[in-house]
């Protein structure tokens, strides 16, 4: 997400206001990191000043937390390019997003993923599994079909049949041989989905037939408004988008 950090958090950190904000670097594994430092012009770290930068949490199974160095050099920091807009040409009314489900709940050493991690979800045999995917600000009008995802990892040897069903319809299924992995897409109507949760039920052919749930995708057509007061989106340049549904103006 984007972040700003002020001048007092900044002077709370150890940070003179007699340094010179056009040096200042920020850092992320080793790797600068372009930012903008507002009221660095001066050369001083006033009070009204800040600093702004895009972070991205790491995505490991043990933490999301990543750590940034903010330091004040002998030379200019990477800044962030500024663009003013010159067109006015309405852009689309959706775009392409993802929302996914990622069980770890069972550790199982025997998988053959290579040196992918060995955490996955529920274990998905005879017995059906249902889980809820919840989908919002779906578009009416989609330019195409939805996709989803069922990624499986083979516990029981021998051929694998898991019949794949979206909101008690048959969509599909997945099949695989073993203890290998692997990723089914199927493409669904994006009129079948519902705003709101959405049933994926996952059920094998027999008891013999034993997987575990990797994780379970669906990319849909969705509208320009915020999900829960935040949106991640990529827009084409020189295209304008107006973006609704925040909670309040701030």
């Amino acid at each position: 997400g984007y972040y700003r950090v002020n001048q007092a958090d900044l002077a709370t950190a150890g940070f003179s206001p007699n340094i010179d904000p056009r040096n200042l670097r920020l850092f992320e594994d080793g790797i600068e990191r372009a930012i903008i430092v507002q009221g660095e012009q001066d050369g001083r770290l006033d009070g009204g000043d800040w600093i702004e930068f895009y972070g991205t949490a790491l995505d490991t199974a043990y933490t999301d937390t990543r750590v940034y160095q903010l330091s004040a050099g002998s030379q200019p920091g990477l800044r962030i390019k500024r663009a003013k807009g010159k067109s006015s040409t309405p852009g689309d009314e959706s775009f392409l997003f993802t929302t996914e489900l990622r069980e770890r709940s069972l550790y199982f050493p025997g998988s053959k993923n290579g040196e992918r991690e060995k955490f996955f979800g529920a274990v998905v045999s005879a017995e059906l599994v249902d889980r809820t995917l919840r989908l919002q600000n779906l578009s009416a009008s989609a330019p195409s079909s939805a996709t989803l995802e069922v990624g499986l990892q083979g516990v029981s040897a021998g051929a694998h049949n898991v019949k794949v069903r979206l909101n008690d319809a048959d969509v599909g299924a997945v099949t695989f041989e073993g203890r290998s992995s692997t990723t089914a897409r199927i493409s669904v109507p994006q009129s079948s989905l519902k705003e709101g949760d959405n049933s994926i039920q996952l059920v094998g052919a027999g008891e013999g037939d034993v997987s575990l749930m990797g994780s379970i995708r669906m990319s849909y057509w969705h509208r320009y408004a915020a999900d829960d007061n935040a949106l991640q989106f990529t827009a084409a340049g020189s295209t304008q988008l107006n973006l609704t549904g925040f909670s309040n103006a701030a």
